[in-house]
């Protein structure tokens, strides 16, 4: 099950690179799998949840920060591409 906080969005909305450098740091393991998980970060829960089931990922911990393919290959997702910063002064 995947659990985010307040109910909204796992993808950090204002660095969405970091995830992309997360990809390019780990080409070697299945990009299927990689473009699940960003598609269920970016998703609502219920969204999420389907897209990792549909792919076979098996979720390791609750906020998508270990998973597995089903080969047992591990994904490991640093907290800070699935949440928004919190020490950003907006401009405005």
């Amino acid at each position: 099950m995947i659990v985010g906080a307040g109910g909204g969005n796992l993808l950090c909305t204002y660095l969405p690179q970091c995830f992309s450098v997360q990809l390019e740091l780990n080409k070697k393991q299945g990009n299927e799998i990689w473009d699940a998980l960003r598609a269920a970060a970016e998703a609502d829960l219920t969204l999420a949840q389907a897209i990792v089931d549909s792919a076979g990922v098996i979720v390791q911990n609750a906020d998508l920060t270990i998973c597995y393919d089903e080969r047992g290959a591990k994904y490991e997702l640093p907290k800070y591409v699935l949440s928004e910063p919190t020490n950003l002064i907006r401009e405005g």
